[in-house]
């Protein structure tokens, strides 16, 4: 890891690790997204790091934060961010999420408005269909099983079979991602409650700026460009991209022409 601070803070009784690369600059909370670490941010706080002061932290039940303790829903992690960005002190903070942790951005977005100066949501977990929804299960059981596996392999083993599915992720996330693995608690797999708003009525109380980054449905990217498009008109600040060759990893699968969009939106604002 680089040369950042890392700390632990209590936010209701859950015990949540942080990373933060500090300096007084504009503050910019990431939220990872599910089976994922603080960590995993990694490549995008390096190239950020001489601009912000950016705050990457583990979700309860991954990483090195807290065990599950009780229910895990979208109320929870969002009271455990603002917790946070309280604990914390962080003057209206930007806010960055992908997947799970993008979810998790736009309810503290809608529940607390004074509290973000603008957000970037990568891929949430928006789904249009109880069709989407069941396919959304499906790839999920998918997964955990995987997930399940990796700790009966070695670790030389699972980045091989790693490398061989994500040919175009760079070698330090295939780490991080391992290590988010083995870390985590496995209730997190079976705990969850996927329990969001419709996307439709969220993004409309969106009051702050904001970037939503989606990949390519063919590539198992959650968001497509009509809905993308449909949000940014119910959402009066807010604009999107996509990004091609990338799927719901957008920032794993293809960083350079990620960050390009995240850079551009953030001088802006």
């Amino acid at each position: 890891m680089p040369n950042w601070l890392e700390g632990e803070i209590h936010v209701h009784g859950i015990r949540l690790r942080y990373y933060r690369t500090g300096g007084d600059k504009p503050p910019l909370v990431l939220a990872h997204g599910w089976t994922n670490s603080g960590l995993c941010w990694t490549q995008t706080a390096l190239a950020l790091e001489a601009d912000y002061d950016v705050i990457m932290y583990d979700a309860r039940g991954h990483g090195q934060s807290e065990p599950l303790v009780g229910r895990f829903g979208e109320a929870e992690r969002a009271d455990d961010l603002i917790g946070l960005i309280e604990v914390l002190g962080l003057k209206r903070p930007g806010l960055m999420g992908h997947s799970m942790g993008a979810a998790t951005v736009a309810a503290v977005a809608v529940q607390r408005s004074d509290l973000p100066a603008y957000v970037i949501l990568e891929d949430p977990p928006w789904y249009d269909s109880a069709e989407g929804r069941a396919a959304r299960n499906a790839r999920n059981e998918t997964w955990m099983e995987w997930v399940r596996s990796v700790r009966h392999k070695t670790r030389e083993a699972a980045l091989e079979e790693y490398r061989r599915d994500y040919p175009q992720w760079s070698e330090q996330t295939l780490n991080l991602r391992l290590d988010a693995f083995l870390q985590m608690d496995l209730r997190v797999l079976t705990d969850i409650q996927w329990d969001l708003p419709p996307w439709r009525e969220l993004v409309q109380k969106i009051q702050c700026p904001g970037l939503l980054i989606i990949g390519e449905p063919e590539r198992e990217g959650i968001v497509s460009p009509a809905m993308a498009q449909e949000a940014v008109t119910l959402w009066q600040s807010g604009r999107w991209a996509q990004i091609a060759g990338a799927g719901h990893n957008v920032r794993y699968d293809q960083f350079e022409a990620y960050f390009e969009v995240v850079k551009g939106f953030l001088e802006n604002q």
